[in-house]
């Protein structure tokens, strides 16, 4: 993540509020999963939230993850 994901989005929208209009964030896969790989919807919805306010605030959003891949492992029942 271009901020760190261990600072809320929102810290970044109000650090970048008068500066920039275009925010990319990147949260990796050990962000968004667990220990048994499987999506943390309580952290999805955060980021959700928190990346609607900023584009609320005016701001473009980016959001790239690799998260995709776990997901869809774990949606599969694979390992």
């Amino acid at each position: 993540m271009l901020y760190g994901f261990r600072n809320s989005v929102s810290n970044l929208s109000q650090k970048c509020k008068s500066v920039a209009m275009r925010v990319v964030v990147k949260i990796g896969t050990s962000s968004l999963t667990n220990d048994d790989g499987h999506i943390r919807q309580d952290v999805i919805s955060s980021v959700a939230s928190q990346l609607a306010s900023a584009r609320k605030d005016g701001h473009e959003v980016i959001l790239v993850t690799s998260g995709a891949v776990a997901s869809g492992v774990a949606g599969l029942g694979l390992s």
